[in-house]
């Protein structure tokens, strides 16, 4: 490693050893053990007493019952410091990063409790990934702040890459300050989708579309706020354009057309959550009917559930593009069907539509409109061909009910002594007394 690229770790150094010294001193440690005392007698009681607010409708959560005792534990234990002048400046540190935190938990119950249960299991999730690494950050800076210089802990060059020179700041701006942001991104966009998104069928896709772009360009440019903010030589973008032009051409070039392909499947609407499509074309498996249902659409592909053994598919989005795919769902939610059978030629083809157009339009989830019609089609080498046709409006039960029709088709025809034949060839054979001839001539041969 070359002399420009070399690690200074000077500043950490400084900053622990600033940091050993404060704690050695006896007026700040026993700040930090009174601070320990009280979360723990916080810890202690909150295992055996909930604190009820009514108008959240629940116990507080334990860990903020915790933090609540503790923080009554501190403003006691202030008071009597602020009255006897002894130094509690850790202290109140500790009390206002405590009031943060109750006051956070007590508004995200609150909320939780007055929406619906996805909203309120997205709302924890942000809280987990967003509020409470935030909280944890900002607890971090105080501890910086207090201990010691952050200009020059976070300030001061650690190493120098592309002519460029990095601090730690510019690492957490990056790495922490990145991920915050991207979090917040989607926090922002998912509370306008909750206020301005639209609920209709027709529309729901259209506006998830227009919240994801909403979502990646937030992300984009807090990418390039950062990067600016840090200052980046020019050479670097350079760099990095080249190696992304490389990997889209190589390697990326599916991502690429999934990604834009499901922007167009969800501004399009094409496909959408509650379609049922026919997975045949996508299916090595040669069956006719691959009956499935669309669970979610993403930027990437589109998950569906199989009905034949309810497993889940992910597909990519461009083979919504590059193949044909048949849906069933697309304007109506009405499936046609057609049972194909067949009757001797001893019976009558009027009678026999007459008859199987009346028991299936007699089943309970056969349309009227459009009416069941009965076609005689054939006549086959061993039978009379019909098949009828039926709409149903439930399209994933297209094969439980052709099994009822069936059924109710054989019983009528049997109640009407209508035969179903099976396949009969008939074979002509030469007089089996001239062949009882030709071989009594042929035994006679020497």
């Amino acid at each position: 490693m070359t002399t420009a690229s070399q690690i200074n770790l000077e500043p950490i150094t400084q900053f622990c050893n600033e940091l050993w010294h404060a704690v050695s001193r006896p007026a700040v440690s026993i700040q930090i053990l009174i601070i320990i005392i009280s979360i723990s007698i916080g810890f202690i009681v909150a295992s055996k007493v909930r604190i009820n607010i009514k108008r959240l409708k629940a116990p507080i959560k334990p860990r903020a019952t915790a933090a609540s005792i503790a923080l009554i534990v501190l403003t006691i234990i202030y008071a009597i410091m602020e009255i006897t002048r002894r130094p509690n400046g850790l202290i109140q540190h500790a009390w206002a990063i405590l009031l943060a935190y109750i006051i956070l938990n007590i508004l995200f119950q609150s909320l939780t409790h007055s929406v619906n249960k996805d909203k309120a299991e997205k709302l924890n999730q942000y809280k987990m990934r967003l509020f409470m690494p935030a909280l944890i950050g900002y607890l971090l800076f105080v501890i910086i702040q207090t201990f010691g210089d952050p200009s020059s802990l976070l300030g001061a060059p650690i190493i120098q890459l592309f002519g460029t020179p990095f601090n730690i700041g510019d690492g957490l701006s990056i790495t922490i300050g990145l991920y915050l942001w991207v979090n917040l991104s989607s926090f922002m966009t998912q509370i306008l989708e909750w206020f301005l998104g639209s609920n209709k069928t027709e529309n729901r896709e259209v506006s998830k579309a227009i919240f994801i772009l909403i979502r990646y360009g937030l992300v984009g440019f807090g990418i390039f706020v950062i990067i600016g903010t840090i200052g980046i030589n020019p050479t670097v973008f350079g760099l990095i354009t080249g190696g992304l032009s490389v990997g889209i051409g190589l390697g990326l070039k599916e991502i690429i057309s999934n990604f834009v392909s499901g922007i167009w499947l969800l501004m399009e609407g094409s496909t959408k959550p509650g379609d049922v499509i026919n997975l045949n074309l996508l299916d090595s498996s040669g069956e006719a009917f691959q009956i499935a249902e669309v669970t979610d659409c993403g930027l990437r592909a589109v998950t569906v559930t199989n009905q034949s053994d309810h497993c889940e598919r992910i597909i990519p989005n461009n083979l919504f593009f590059t193949n044909q795919i048949t849906t069933y769902t697309k304007n109506h939610n009405i499936i046609a069907r057609k049972s194909y059978f067949g009757v001797s030629y001893g019976s009558d083809p009027n009678q026999v539509i007459e008859l199987i157009t009346e028991v299936v339009t007699s089943h309970p989830e056969v349309l009227a409109n459009p009416a069941p019609s009965t076609v005689f089609v054939a006549y086959g080498d061993s039978s009379l061909d019909f098949y009828v046709k039926f709409f149903i409006q439930d399209v994933k039960g297209g094969i439980r009910v052709t099994s009822d029709i069936n059924l109710r088709i054989w019983k009528k025809l049997k109640e009407n002594s209508i035969e179903i034949p099976f396949p009969q060839r008939t074979l002509h054979i030469p007089d089996p007394l001239d062949i009882k001839y030709k071989d009594s001539e042929q035994d006679s041969l020497p």
